[in-house]
C-alpha cells in the first residue's frame, strides 16, 4: 500500500511512547467508505507516533488495515531472531536498541521479543554531519560523503583519508549528547528493579539506522560506557529468495523496518500469503519474497 496522506486532524495517541503495551493490531477497526466496499490493506513498520494518525487516515479512505506494527517493534523482532544464536539475548535478558536516524534517535529496551520502553530524542546523524560541515566549510552533501569515508578514534575525533589532506574534526559534542542518553537509559533500567537484580542489567547496545555507517562509533561508545556496543546488521537477519545486488545502507536502509515487519507476519499469515504481501513498489524491486534466516 502506498503511504497515505498525513492525518493532521487525526486523534492523538492515548498512551506515551513508553507504554508497556504498544498498539500493534488494527484488525478490529471498523472501516466505512463513501464508495461502499472496503479493501484490505496492510500498514507495516511505521513509527508508533504515526500509527494512530495513519490508521485514522486509512479508515477514512475506506481501507481496513489487517495489522499495524510500530517500527521499533519490527526492529526488535528481527534483531532478536538474528542475535539469539550469538548468545546476545539469553532468556529474560534485556537489550537496548539505539536507532540513530538522520534527524532523531529512538532508544528502546527489549526483553527477548517484547518491547518494554521506547523514547525518541532530538539527536541525529545530521548533528555529526553539520559538525563536519562547519569545521571544513563544506556543503551538507559533501560533509555527509566525507563522514562515510572517515574513521572515529577513541577520543571522539574524525580522521579522513590522507589523500584528501583534511584536518581531523572533533565530534565530542555530538558523542557526549548520545552517550549521556545511553547512560541515562542504563540507569533508568536499573532503577526499575531491586538493587542487584539481573532483570535490571542492561549491558549491551545494538546500534542501527543511518548512524551505524559511522566507522568507529560502536568502539567509542563501548569504551565510553564500559558496555558492549554492536552494529545491529538487519540485512543479515533476512534471507532473500531473490538476489539483491545493491545492499548499501543508503540504498535499502529506509526499507529495513518494513522488511522486519514483513518477516514478523510470516508466523501469522503463512508463507503463501507472505509472498503476496503488499509493499511499496520500491521495496518489491529489491525482493519479491522475504524469508527469515
Amino acid at each position: 500500500m502506498s503511504s497515505p496522506p498525513d492525518g493532521r486532524n487525526a486523534v492523538a495517541p492515548s498512551g506515551g511512547r513508553g507504554s508497556a503495551e504498544p498498539i500493534t493490531d488494527g484488525r478490529n477497526a471498523v472501516a466505512s467508505s463513501q464508495a461502499g466496499d472496503t479493501m484490505l490493506a496492510r500498514l507495516i513498520a511505521i513509527p508508533e507516533a504515526a500509527v494512530h494518525s495513519r490508521l485514522d487516515t486509512a479508515l477514512l479512505a475506506g481501507l481496513q488495515p489487517v495489522s499495524v506494527i510500530p517500527e521499533a517493534d519490527a526492529l526488535v523482532r528481527v534483531l532478536t531472531r538474528h542475535h539469539r544464536s550469538h548468545s546476545l539475548l539469553w532468556r529474560g535478558k534485556a537489550t537496548a536498541l539505539v536507532a540513530l536516524r538522520y534527524d532523531y534517535t529512538e532508544m528502546s529496551i527489549a526483553r527477548e521479543t517484547h518491547l518494554e520502553f521506547t523514547r525518541t530524542l532530538r539527536i541525529g546523524l545530521e548533528d555529526a554531519i553539520e559538525a563536519v560541515q562547519r569545521a571544513l566549510g563544506a556543503s551538507f552533501e559533501e560533509a555527509e560523503s566525507l563522514l562515510q569515508e572517515s574513521q572515529l578514534d577513541e577520543h571522539g575525533t574524525l580522521h579522513f583519508p590522507e589523500s584528501l589532506g583534511l584536518p581531523p574534526v572533533s565530534l565530542l559534542g555530538f558523542l557526549h549528547n548520545l552517550t549521556s542518553e545511553m547512560r541515562r537509559l542504563v540507569d533508568f533500567q536499573r532503577s526499575r528493579f531491586p538493587e542487584g537484580s539481573y532483570l535490571g542489567l542492561l549491558d549491551s547496545f545494538l546500534i542501527t539506522g543511518e548512524g551505524a555507517i559511522l566507522n568507529g562509533l560502536t568502539r567509542y561508545c563501548s569504551q565510553s560506557l564500559g558496555l558492549t556496543c554492536l552494529v545491529g546488521d538487519l540485512l543479515s537477519a533476512l534471507k532473500w529468495r531473490v538476489e539483491v545486488g545493491d545492499r548499501r545502507p543508503e540504498a535499502i536502509g529506509r526499507y529495513v523496518s518494513a522488511l522486519g515487519a514483513a518477516v514478523e507476519q510470516e508466523s501469522r499469515v503463512g508463507d503463501r500469503e507472505l509472498e503476496h504481501l503488499a509493499m511499496d513498489t520500491s521495496v518489491m524491486e529489491l525482493s519479491k519474497e522475504v524469508r527469515t534466516a
